[in-house]
């Protein structure tokens, strides 16, 4: 399947709503999370979501699972990128996870990205977790992606 180039629409917010309908629409494991996640805020530089925690998305002691929480840093610190003009997309060479505290099923959760930096070929993600009831920090994360489009 070939990525498709960001759409070309009048602000950051718009291009990631835009980027998230389209992935929600591609059959694969997370539909239902890009269906639940909402864009609170986004600029050129920094997204801010929220989603609540589902039971699918715990583990055994009913707590937010590390590898979702992976999962979570990689698609929402990616979906940030769309927020440029001139972003794009591409395969994760990097990914490095701090868990600090667990988030429970029923919790809302905000996800904070900011793009450290983005050029030609790599884009530089940071990306924190919170609970929004306890303002504890749930997760940190670190994303660097490299830029396929050229090459395919």
């Amino acid at each position: 399947m070939r990525h498709r180039i960001i759409p070309d629409l009048e602000t950051p917010k718009a291009r990631v709503e835009s980027h998230l309908l389209m992935i929600a629409k591609i059959p694969h494991f997370m539909n239902d999370f890009w269906r639940r996640v909402r864009v609170v805020s986004a600029n050129e530089r920094q997204c801010v979501f929220e989603i609540d925690v589902t039971q699918e998305e715990c583990n055994p002691m009913g707590t937010l699972h590390g590898g979702f929480i992976a999962t979570i840093i990689d698609s929402l610190s990616s979906a940030t990128q769309y927020g440029k003009k001139n972003g794009w997309i591409g395969v994760s060479i990097d990914l490095t996870i701090s868990y600090v505290s667990p988030a429970k099923n029923g919790d809302n959760i905000s996800v904070e990205c900011t793009l450290i930096k983005i050029g030609k070929n790599l884009a530089k993600t940071t990306t924190v977790i919170r609970n929004t009831q306890t303002s504890n920090i749930v997760a940190t994360g670190q994303h660097t992606k490299y830029n396929v489009l050229p090459k395919l």
